[in-house]
């Protein structure tokens, strides 16, 4: 088994976070990794979801955008964990 290292520090390492629970909030925002994410990180998980209905994301994606676009779209709120 290959050796882990992490979580990323920074925005990036923060951003990296957010993609498996933002698809989580989407498809399954009431299981069970989801409470017990809730439950564990509330502040990363309000601005997950805060991201998430701001639909924000949504937009970078219809304008076929990037991940740099993406990035850019969210990061004040990527900063703002990151601290």
């Amino acid at each position: 088994m290959p050796g882990r290292h992490g979580p990323l520090a920074g925005p990036i390492g923060v951003f990296a976070e957010l993609l498996p629970l933002s698809f989580n909030m989407t498809w399954t925002p009431h299981g069970r990794w989801m409470r017990l994410h809730e439950s564990l990180f509330p502040e990363r998980h309000r601005v997950a979801r805060a991201i998430s209905e701001s639909g924000r994301l949504a937009t970078v994606v219809a304008e076929r955008g990037s991940v740099t676009d993406a990035l850019h779209a969210i990061w004040d709120e990527l900063t703002s964990l990151s601290s």
